[in-house]
């Protein structure tokens, strides 16, 4: 979600929702990789899986993958590890698709409401040009704290430093 910040000035042009809109079908498209991923899995781990009995975990997929897959969706949680069982225990493609595309898109669309409201705050008090540089960067740092245990270390401390400053 690095690129994420490079579009928020667009939700001063484009309504957020059609913005999460695209971006939900885009991050569901991307998601059928997973889907086949899982697919094949089964196909080579079961090699005769007409022969074979379902397994609980197959189950448990058909009878709440659809709502766990939406629930992931609409969150920023990592959702390959449904998508990933959703495809080894069959669960219909298209409707997963479909609760993909809705609930990635309320997902990104709360984000452009949210993130377009905090963009136009920072806009009009530091220009667009200045706030799109920062978030930017924000977002860049924060992308390379989660992967660098080193940058992790570095930003939190001075993110203490600096709450210790301010008095918190």
């Amino acid at each position: 979600d690095l690129f994420v910040p490079v579009f928020l000035s667009l939700t001063g042009v484009y309504h957020p929702v059609a913005l999460g809109f695209s971006a939900g079908v885009g991050g569901a498209v991307g998601e059928t990789v997973t889907y086949y991923w899982g697919l094949n899995i089964r196909r080579a781990v079961w090699k005769e899986a007409a022969d074979q009995p379902e397994d609980r975990v197959s189950r448990w997929v058909r009878r709440y993958g659809l709502l766990a897959a939406f629930l992931v969706a609409a969150s920023p949680l990592p959702d390959t590890p449904i998508i990933l069982l959703a495809g080894s225990a069959k669960l219909s493609f298209l409707r997963l698709l479909a609760v993909e595309v809705f609930g990635k898109t309320l997902w990104y669309s709360a984000g452009a409401f949210l993130g377009g409201a905090i963009f136009a705050q920072m806009a009009a008090s530091l220009g667009t040009f200045v706030s799109s540089l920062l978030v930017f960067a924000a977002s860049l740092t924060l992308c390379v704290a989660v992967y660098s245990r080193r940058v992790r270390s570095v930003v939190f401390s001075a993110f203490q430093r600096a709450a210790k400053l301010l008095g918190f």
